[in-house]
């Protein structure tokens, strides 16, 4: 009885140094990884006749497209050459958005691509390139109906998956009405929805100076029922028409504003981040420019501040490259697996000593 009852405790104790290891492996920090926008790629590829005039065009609710290429990999230049360059970012460059990973002489990437098939169960020793993931399916560069009739889809969809948001940990939620979008860090259901709607507080009081933009009561349901979300963290970007110096966005309860958070502008939209839903106002402000006396005589700089510049410059490259050459794919991932080890001696090491007191 008691030689079970150790035997059960050891494969306990052995399951606890597994199970982290499983969980924390499905998490990725995609900051590791080396991805290139559409306009380096052509350029690696030698590609200078395209048009980006839809593809620049603002637009938040676009669908990522994420390409696992090959340098001097032949079909991937025929995709970039005769399908994206010629055909689709003519006929769908403003609803989509291309980001490529080079996964031949990077094998980092590599490791990424290895963990975005295995999650749509599609792993194998060696993977052929290029390979274009579309929501959570993967597409042959030829098939372009499929391609093309998977954007529309998946654009015109409340349930907008996307597999490396899903690899992340995190979930990006997009209102079809307002393009606003929420992207949350504490892996809400996919299947919830996010419903936007925009309320008149033209006559709420703002900080003096600042001119109101917009207001929206913003929320996340689960079919019709709205789900209380309070102690996550949540990016919200807004698109704005409207071009101002600063903006900040308000919580509004009680008709008043309660607590301000500080937004940033980026291509047309503010983003800000908050640990809760509700009703929020979006306002600017332009700040004056100080008059500059052209009879005050301006530092110039010399040729010793230069220097620390650039020395300042290749410090941080080298410790950027430093970064990229010693990369971690998981978090904690040697931790467990020396975890995962000691588990295993121990069990071994009790197993012999029970048998020899048998004996």
């Amino acid at each position: 009885m008691k030689k079970n009852i150790s035997i059960m405790i050891l494969i306990m104790l052995t399951l606890v140094f597994i199970i982290p290891f499983k969980v924390d492996a499905a998490v990725i920090d995609l900051s590791k990884y080396t991805s290139e926008d559409l306009v380096t790629t052509f350029n690696i590829e030698g590609i200078t006749n395209y048009d980006l005039t839809k593809y620049n065009t603002p637009n938040n609710k676009r669908v990522n497209i994420y390409i696992f290429r090959g340098d001097g990999c032949l079909n991937c230049k025929n995709l970039y050459t005769n399908y994206i360059a010629n055909s689709l970012l003519s006929s769908h460059g403003d609803k989509i958005k291309i980001i490529s990973y080079e996964v031949k002489n990077n094998k980092i990437n590599y490791g990424l691509l290895d963990a975005a098939k295995t999650l749509i169960n599609e792993h194998a020793l060696s993977y052929a390139t290029p390979v274009i993931f579309i929501g959570d399916k993967t597409f042959s560069w030829q098939d372009q109906a499929a391609i093309e009739n998977a954007i529309n889809t998946l654009y015109n969809s409340s349930n907008r998956y996307d597999i490396l948001e899903e690899l992340s940990g995190k979930k990006v939620f997009t209102d079809n009405i307002t393009n606003i979008t929420l992207t949350s860090s504490t892996g809400l259901d996919k299947n919830y929805t996010l419903k936007v709607r925009e309320v008149d507080n033209k006559n709420i009081e703002l900080q003096e100076g600042y001119n109101y933009i917009a207001s929206y009561d913003i929320s996340i349901y689960n079919g019709n029922v709205i789900v209380p979300l309070n102690n996550g963290s949540y990016t919200i970007r807004i698109p704005v028409n409207t071009k101002y110096d600063e903006y900040k966005v308000g919580y509004i309860k009680d008709g008043k504003i309660q607590e301000n958070f500080k937004a940033t502008y980026n291509n047309n939209s503010i983003e800000f981040t908050t640990t809760h839903l509700s009703e929020y106002v979006v306002y600017g402000i332009n700040t004056p420019k100080p008059d500059v006396d052209q009879n005050i005589n301006q530092s110039q700089p010399t040729e010793d501040s230069e220097l620390n510049v650039n020395s300042n410059n290749i410090s941080k490259t080298n410790k950027k490259v430093a970064n990229e050459e010693n990369p971690q794919t998981f978090d904690k991932i040697q931790l467990y697996v020396i975890l995962l080890g000691l588990g295993i001696t121990t069990l071994i090491g009790s197993t012999i000593l029970l048998k020899k007191k048998e004996n």
